[in-house]
């Protein structure tokens, strides 16, 4: 009887089938790598929007008081982008401004120093409402 090398169809079949599984294993799991890297991304993008809005806030402060700046940036509406942007960068992306405390939730205009919270909201893969908040006091110097 002759002696053959080489793998059978069905040993081909099976070491495809094991690759095969896992190719797809790795592109799941790539596809859930690229889906947290664009959520890592707008997260960062959202915070350094947030960041612009308190200097703009601080810089408003130095300038003109506390009370510039609850007029200049009124509690419960949208900011606009600043001059010379078009618009935030995140996709359906609004501001929001709050002077309420977070620990007694008492707004107080008047306060000095003036708590400040600036929640930047934004659309993530098709599903809107992704949000994320900064807290901080503001005084003027």
């Amino acid at each position: 009887m002759m002696k053959r090398s080489g793998f059978t169809l069905v040993e081909v079949m099976i070491s495809m089938g094991i690759f095969a599984g896992t190719l797809a294993a790795f592109a799941g799991v790539y596809a859930t790598m690229a889906r947290l890297s664009e959520s890592s991304r707008n997260l960062t993008q959202a915070m350094s929007d947030a960041r612009v809005i308190l200097e703009m806030i601080r810089n408003t402060a130095q300038a003109n008081g506390l009370t510039g700046v609850t007029g200049a940036f009124p509690a419960g509406g949208a900011i606009a982008a600043p001059a010379g942007a078009a618009a935030w960068s995140l996709p359906g992306e609004t501001i929001t401004l709050s002077y309420a405390d977070p620990v007694t939730g008492v707004t107080n205009l008047n306060a000095d120093p003036l708590p400040v919270t600036v929640s930047v909201t934004w659309t993530e893969g098709g599903h809107p409402g992704r949000t994320t908040s900064v807290s901080t006091m503001v005084t003027r110097r």
